[in-house]
């Protein structure tokens, strides 16, 4: 009812069906006891919350619009983040630490009975707990859930000097949960496309003294349909065309010169068409707001674009949506909030590497060892697993000790089945996002994923963002450096390099240090980058990157015509993009 309302355009008579209908998805992911479960449902309601969100947004009430869409977003990731509240660890303080044990115990339990699904089965494919009885284990599986909830339900009770600080636990957002995430001068920016037309929403608090967040709107040029037929090609076409036919093409095809380059041309057309309908409206509120940073959270398959990367021409010299403003992004307000929870409480910064697992039947990466080499020095004891020592088996044991991971490899990206899209392993195993969201662990600063397409989302359930950037920050990762096609050995290694120092060395936040080392990999001449490796040539006593690495990508930009940018186009430095902070 609602998306006939909707597509009758009559705004005010969609926002009660909107509501019943996620009240009753609620009530259907409370009743789905396995992740398998949650998504059919899940998928019954794509596209719901942005059309609320347009029509909440044309009646004026612009708070509303942007809880719809909070609340439409990343719901698994949200309900795991919600779940291991740091605040829950207070409640022994408070006197109620029979409550919080019951709560971890009855967590436990019912993750082991969910993990339990997806074994293999032994009786059919009914028989999800493998050789043990379905309806016994179901029986098991509901009552753990039951003790979960009215365990949920106590929790919410407790009352502190007649305060309820968990009342609010494990309930859909509201917009003052929404605005705690908002830092000064960092507005959070909602991305939505719809059928009649996009809309951005912008979240703002002008100081730390403002204690009510303002929302502010522009439109977008950018229709659901326009989006579909950028990234897909035309509609009544059944071939895959746009950016993701190009890609595909030249995926399957890389050695091919042609395909090389229409897939150039095709991203290069792309991020053109989002500077003059997306991010060109959108930078301009930024900068009448006085803005130099920004949290982008894109709905829908605007999740697979270089929002980042846009690009306008407005007096003839193009100019890059990353020249004007820091951007970051998030998968939600709520997913924002414990990324910078997280940033704060970490300390020591102990770097895990993992440098070009071998074997496997992918291409080698010949620059693999500098670019470890290089970040490793960046660190007092780093732990790098060099090629057969990158197992599956070895790097899930080591990634809860360490707060900062580099992994130096291939990606796979599954498109179909995200939670089976993750990084190859020695022998071909992949470390799957399925794998990470199993992992338990109390925090971690920053993890970056210097391999192919490691941060594209599901296209089936865009709005869950089921990709590696989104489990690594349930897993407890404040930052995650992820790319978006499958990049290039050489300019990778010179922008990781380049971005780690700027963080390290010089300082600078993460995203920041990011979209400088972007910027400086398109800008400077082959040149210039040969002066800057030069540098570190000459012993340094350890203070910069080893020796005969700083020589090797000397000889590498060294070899090329020297006035040249030859890492100039948006395919050598735009794939990456920071999830968090």
């Amino acid at each position: 009812m609602a998306n006939l309302l909707f597509g009758e355009r009559r705004y005010a008579l969609v926002v009660d069906p909107y509501r019943l209908a996620m009240q009753a998805t609620d009530t259907l992911l409370q009743a789905s006891l396995v992740r398998g479960s949650k998504e059919v449902e899940l998928r019954e309601i794509q596209g719901l919350p942005a059309n609320a969100a347009y029509a909440l947004a044309q009646l004026g009430r612009l708070e509303d619009a942007v809880v719809a869409l909070e609340q439409g977003r990343t719901r698994l990731l949200a309900e795991a983040l919600e779940q291991s509240r740091r605040d829950l660890e207070r409640l022994p303080a408070l006197g109620h630490g029979d409550l919080y044990e019951r709560y971890r115990a009855a967590s436990d339990r019912l993750a082991v009975l969910q993990q339990q699904a997806g074994q293999p089965a032994g009786a059919g494919p009914d028989h999800p707990a493998g050789p043990r009885d379905y309806a016994a284990w179901r029986q098991e599986l509901e009552a753990a859930r039951r003790d979960l909830d009215e365990t949920i339900a106590a929790i919410r009770s407790v009352s502190v000097d007649g305060q309820q600080p968990y009342a609010d636990f494990l309930l859909p957002p509201t917009f003052a949960r929404i605005a705690a995430a908002v830092q000064p001068g960092v507005p959070l920016i909602y991305l939505l496309t719809t059928e009649p037309g996009g809309l951005a929403l912008f979240v703002r608090r002008e100081t730390a003294a403002d204690a009510v967040a303002v929302v502010t709107a522009a439109p977008l040029g950018l229709t659901a349909p326009a989006l579909r037929a950028l990234l897909m090609g035309p509609a009544d076409d059944p071939a895959l065309g746009g950016y993701l036919g190009a890609y595909s093409a030249w995926v399957r095809d890389a050695r091919n010169p042609a395909k090389r380059q229409a897939w150039y041309d095709q991203l290069e057309q792309t991020t053109r068409d989002l500077g003059d309908k997306v991010m060109g409206p959108v930078v301009a509120h930024l900068q009448s707001l006085g803005a130099r940073q920004a949290v982008l959270i894109p709905s829908g398959l605007l999740a697979l674009l270089p929002l980042h990367a846009a690009w306008t021409q407005p007096d003839g010299r193009r100019r890059y949506a990353l020249d004007d403003l820091t951007l970051t992004y998030a998968p939600s307000a709520g997913a924002l909030q414990h990324a910078r929870e997280l940033a704060g409480q970490t300390r020591d910064l102990r770097l895990l590497a993992v440098d070009e697992p071998q074997p496997v039947a992918a291409n080698r990466l010949p620059n693999s060892a500098a670019e470890v080499a290089a970040i490793g020095a960046l660190f007092a004891d780093p732990t790098v697993l060099h090629h057969g020592e990158a197992r599956r088996e070895a790097v899930l044991a080591a990634l809860p000790a360490a707060q900062v991971v580099h992994f130096s490899c291939h990606g796979a990206n599954n498109w179909q089945k995200p939670l089976q899209s993750g990084l190859v392993m020695a022998h071909d195993d992949l470390l799957t996002v399925a794998d990470v969201l199993a992992l338990c662990r109390a925090g971690a600063r920053l993890a970056t994923l210097s391999a192919c397409e490691t941060g594209i989302v599901g296209a089936d359930l865009p709005d869950e963002v089921v990709a590696l950037p989104a489990a690594l920050t349930q897993a407890g990762f404040a930052g995650v450096v992820a790319s978006l096609w499958s990049v290039a050995d050489v300019s990778t290694a010179m922008l990781m390099e380049r971005f780690y120092r700027l963080w390290r060395q010089e300082g600078l936040p993460p995203g920041e240090a990011l979209a400088a080392a972007q910027r400086w990999l398109r800008d400077t001449t082959n040149q210039e980058k040969a002066d800057y490796f030069g540098h570190d040539i000459p012993d340094l006593d350890g203070a910069r990157m080893p020796q005969a690495i700083a020589a090797d990508f000397f000889e590498q930009v060294a070899e090329r015509h020297q006035q040249e940018q030859s890492f100039e186009h948006p395919f050598w430095w735009a794939a990456f993009y920071l999830t968090g902070v």
